[in-house]
């Protein structure tokens, strides 16, 4: 399960709606504290990355802010929803990238 559920996650950063490599191209390994291997190798932010991110976020906040209430409890309701249902997969993940027991990682999810 690990090495599938490691292939199925984006390694690129999420900017405004869309997956994208570092600016610069440069990446960096994450590595299963257990055995030192590397499970992964993921797209590294520059700060001009960052600073994309940032507008993106400052330019999304004045939709949201004018978002009804309902349907921003439903939005997240909805978030929630999805964590819970891969509450598994994200516990694997936490206990490969940081060493933590499968009951330590769900305390983590929940």
């Amino acid at each position: 399960m690990s090495k599938d559920l490691i292939a199925s996650i984006p390694k690129e950063l999420y900017i405004g709606g869309k997956w994208m490599q570092a600016s610069d191209g440069q990446t960096f390994e994450v590595l299963d504290p257990a055995t030192e291997q590397v499970i992964a190798e993921v797209a590294s932010a520059s700060k001009e990355d960052v600073t994309q991110a940032v507008d993106a976020a400052s330019a999304a906040a004045a939709g949201w802010a004018v978002t009804a209430p309902r349907a921003r409890a439903e939005i997240l309701r909805k978030a929630f929803e999805l964590m819970t249902a891969q509450r598994e997969e994200f516990a694997a993940i936490i206990s490969l990238e940081e060493g933590k027991t499968r009951a330590e990682a769900l305390g983590e999810v929940a």
